[in-house]
């Protein structure tokens, strides 16, 4: 798959051998992306790479909106499609009380409206850990799909309630915790299952 190109060539007016520079740069780019580089890995092969060619000061304006564009841009996709992802497998899950999803990074909010008197309760922080547990879930499905997919550390789960203004529900779960997909389905088969035992216990005779 073929990277963003940026539109130096018509807006700068490059020599031949400028432009031959450009073109080697944004080759090298092109392969380190496509062998699923992380961009500071990108970033620091490139100025390796540019100092072995021993590029002059308009080589290197280049090579700084090469970054700035197509590698920034290709993440940015990869990012949104990701979270497109992620709100759906949450989702999944909300048919009842349907949130609004707000993904920053690791940081995840679902934010319900008015039609309950939500309150902080330790069954809500129950559910945050396992929306947490999907965030996970979609994670390494997204690196299954997408093998330059990189992976978070954690993910951070609010419920929140605005008809409360405040936090009903919170939760931490670490990758380091949960390091493949078959744990994470394990986890959440595992609490289900206390939930039911919960629930069934709770029930009257």
């Amino acid at each position: 798959m073929r990277l963003p190109r940026s539109d130096i060539g018509p807006t700068m007016n490059l020599t031949a051998e400028q432009l031959q520079i450009a073109s080697m740069i944004d080759g090298k780019m092109q392969k380190l992306v496509c062998d699923g580089n992380d961009d500071l890995k990108v970033e620091l092969a490139l100025w390796t790479f540019m100092n072995q060619i021993k590029p002059t000061f308009l080589t290197i304006v280049i090579a700084v909106i090469y970054l700035s564009t197509n590698v920034a841009g290709y993440s940015q996709e990869t990012h949104s499609k990701f979270e497109a992802a992620l709100k759906k497998e949450l989702l999944r899950n909300h048919q009842r009380h349907v949130p609004v999803v707000t993904v920053k990074g690791s940081e995840v909010r679902l934010t319900y409206g008015p039609e309950l008197e939500w309150a902080k309760s330790s069954a809500h922080d129950d559910v945050a850990r396992m929306d947490a547990l999907d965030c996970l879930k979609a994670d390494y499905a997204a690196l299954k799909a997408d093998p330059k997919h990189q992976l978070h550390d954690y993910f951070h789960v609010i419920n929140y309630s605005m008809w409360s203004h405040q936090v009903i529900g919170e939760a931490t779960v670490n990758r380091s915790d949960y390091p493949s997909a078959e744990a994470v389905d394990e986890e959440i088969a595992r609490t289900l299952a206390e939930w039911q035992r919960r629930a069934t216990a709770g029930s009257p005779r």
